[in-house]
């Protein structure tokens, strides 16, 4: 019941920012998520992440050679059902958004890659372009999965670092 009334709930950046900013909503709605979480934790013990205000995001930094990289985490499944229902019907929510770009600001990082579950076009459209705008204005690069296509992976990034780095 929960999970419905917060997807029924949040059909704005307002009402998403309300529920994402309600630690005893946030902490209720998680909880179907705990199980990949613990997973996620034992994986990647050695892992350290500071995790965004709402607890949906994270930031992680690691050090290649002189290169300091954020990975900024976005959870886009925290109110999916699976399938097909959820296209257009996804929020990550510019709230998290905010909260895990001023955390790898906060890191000095030389490169910041974000990364979620889902591609913009399964957000809500209410959700989806000021989160594209605030990932194309904050991270070097974009990565997500759920597609299932042989294609590869959808790659976002600033053209003037690309170069640099893919090279």
């Amino acid at each position: 019941m929960c999970f419905t009334g917060a997807r029924q709930f949040a059909q704005s950046q307002n009402q998403t920012d309300d529920l994402l900013s309600s630690r005893e909503d946030m902490q209720t709605l998680l909880k179907r998520e705990e199980n990949y979480r613990r997973f996620q934790r034992s994986y990647l013990n050695s892992q350290s992440r500071a995790q965004t205000d709402e607890g949906l995001g994270y930031v992680s930094l690691i050090s290649v050679g002189n290169v300091r990289v954020a990975i900024v985490g976005l959870d886009s499944a925290w109110l999916a059902e699976g399938g097909i229902a959820d296209h257009g019907k996804l929020l990550i929510g510019e709230r998290q958004v905010i909260n895990a770009i001023e955390l790898a600001n906060k890191s000095d990082a030389h490169i910041i890659i974000g990364m979620a579950h889902h591609p913009f076009q399964l957000l809500q459209d209410f959700d989806r372009r000021p989160i594209q705008n605030r990932i194309e204005d904050h991270c070097h690069f974009f990565q997500c999965g759920h597609l299932h296509e042989p294609e590869g992976p959808i790659c976002l990034c600033r053209a003037a670092l690309c170069g640099t780095i893919l090279l």
